[in-house]
């Protein structure tokens, strides 16, 4: 579409480049200006008289190609589209290019503004979006934008960002929010996740033994990184200046830690004695007694779960299930009792206590080895570019003088 400006003394439209040239060198500063961005200014500042068009025999089609047409001036590949407003409508009526807000608001051809703008294909206004949320969207439905956001962004979400995208019709205003659903913060605690503010030390360090609970009794400098961008940690500076330092942090959190692994450890080595038993007595394959301890508790409560849905084990399903990933375990089970689905799968395993034993990654607070080792990497790679800055920025200093 060509460019299409406005003399703002005579209301004149200037099209194309050659016209609005042409008149840029006839007329003083400011005499002449693009309509899209008189249509989208804060304020209109235009005081003109100018004759107002006229619309009396206009017919549906006429007020479909002018809306179609202010639709295009507003857009040039905006993404999300700018929808065509009353303020928009009333800025041109005044203008003398199209008729009033009121006139398409009363039209027996559109029911009010909100059927116009879906006439010409135009996206509706932020207004009426903020109905849609308030009369359509439950709490799911917030929760689940707000974690879409954040996966898209890999850290949490603010409360300008979320306005941000509300001004840009791309989800509900943080007011909008806070009027249905309730305070944001309230998203995060429903969701299960830590938020950090108002803890205390001893917070902190409760937090602590439960990463070392999920992660075999491991605490790594990493692991404030990772779980925090997952909204399920604490800031390691948020550690640092409640306990001072990550290695007072750890040092302090085993301590805590080597009481309840106590108990960890007494029943775990309960656990695996049974599992012996299960390989000596022909429960489970005899190979399986090689497994070291953390192998062995997994591989030992496939079985389990397994036996209990299935009503025991035949001799060729204890062979596939002693190489299963656990991730197929699922489908193992169903395959062959075909009433049962997925979540009675999980179910039982949560009430046998074998979740975390078979998927340990199902735990919120696991961090896999892989992850540390991008977590490393990433910081190395940070720690490089910031040398590289430094240098760069004392060789300009040494030029400079």
């Amino acid at each position: 579409m060509a460019e299409i400006w406005i003399d703002t003394r005579l209301g004149e439209l200037l099209v194309g480049e050659a016209a609005i040239s042409q008149r840029l060198e006839q007329t003083g500063p400011g005499d002449i200006a693009p309509l899209r961005d008189i249509l989208l200014a804060r304020e209109f500042k235009i005081a003109g008289d100018f004759e107002k068009a006229d619309v009396t025999d206009w017919q549906k089609d006429d007020y479909i190609n002018f809306g179609k047409w202010v639709f295009n001036v507003l857009n040039k590949d905006e993404e999300p589209a700018v929808a065509v407003s009353w303020t928009h409508v009333e800025r041109l009526y005044s203008l003398g290019l199209g008729p009033s807000g009121y006139r398409i608001h009363r039209s027996p051809h559109f029911q009010g503004m909100k059927g116009f703008r879906e006439a010409i294909g135009s996206p509706i206004t932020y207004r009426e979006q903020r109905s849609v949320y308030r009369e359509t969207w439950g709490a799911q439905d917030y929760e689940k934008y707000i974690e879409d956001q954040e996966i898209a962004l890999d850290r949490k979400l603010t409360r300008d960002e979320i306005n941000a995208l509300a001004r840009q019709n791309k989800g509900p205003h943080s007011q909008t929010i806070v009027s249905n659903y309730g305070l944001l913060r309230d998203i995060d605690t429903n969701r299960g996740y830590y938020r950090s503010e108002g803890m205390t030390e001893d917070n902190l360090l409760e937090w602590g033994v439960d990463v070392m609970r999920a992660n075999n009794g491991l605490l790594h400098w990493t692991m404030p990184y990772i779980l925090s961008r997952r909204r399920q940690g604490i800031p390691a500076r948020t550690i640092h200046d409640k306990v001072g330092g990550f290695g007072k942090f750890r040092r302090r959190t085993q301590e805590l830690y080597a009481d309840i692994a106590q108990v960890d450890i007494v029943e775990n080595a309960r656990v695996l004695e049974g599992y012996r038993k299960g390989i000596s007595n022909g429960e489970m394959p005899a190979e399986l007694a090689a497994l070291s301890g953390p192998e062995l508790m997994m591989r030992g409560s496939i079985f389990a779960l397994s036996a209990d849905m299935l009503d025991g084990l035949s001799d060729e399903q204890k062979q596939e299930l002693a190489v299963l990933p656990p991730s197929e375990l699922s489908n193992f089970i169903r395959s062959y009792k075909r009433r049962l689905t997925e979540e009675d799968v999980d179910l039982r395993a949560t009430e046998l206590a074998l979740t975390e034993r078979i998927w340990p990654e199902r735990n919120p607070l696991y961090v896999s080895h892989e992850e540390i080792d991008e977590e490393k990497a990433r910081h190395s790679a940070r720690r490089v570019a910031t040398a590289k800055r430094r240098k760069a920025l004392a060789s300009a200093a040494l030029s400079a003088s």
